[in-house]
């Protein structure tokens, strides 16, 4: 699962982590238990528009063991 500690990677780099969802969000961290209003936030606000990336915890990995030329394959 994606926990505390995986915040630290993108704050080191400068990006600004949270909780809550927003049009501010670049990035969403969608670990195994995210909730079905946490889904259907993001769905919104992709269809107004607003440019949210989904990363899931293979994702996260993949980021961690620097293989990103397989990001999102």
């Amino acid at each position: 699962p994606i926990y505390q500690q995986h915040y630290s990677i993108p704050q080191s780099i400068g990006a600004k982590v949270n909780t809550s969802i927003s049009s501010k969000t670049n990035f969403v961290f969608v670990g195994e238990d995210a909730g079905p209003s946490k889904l259907e936030k993001i769905h919104e606000l992709q269809l107004e528009g607003i440019d949210i990336k989904k990363l899931y915890q293979e994702d996260v990995d993949k980021i961690i063991n620097k293989n990103w030329q397989y990001l999102n394959n």
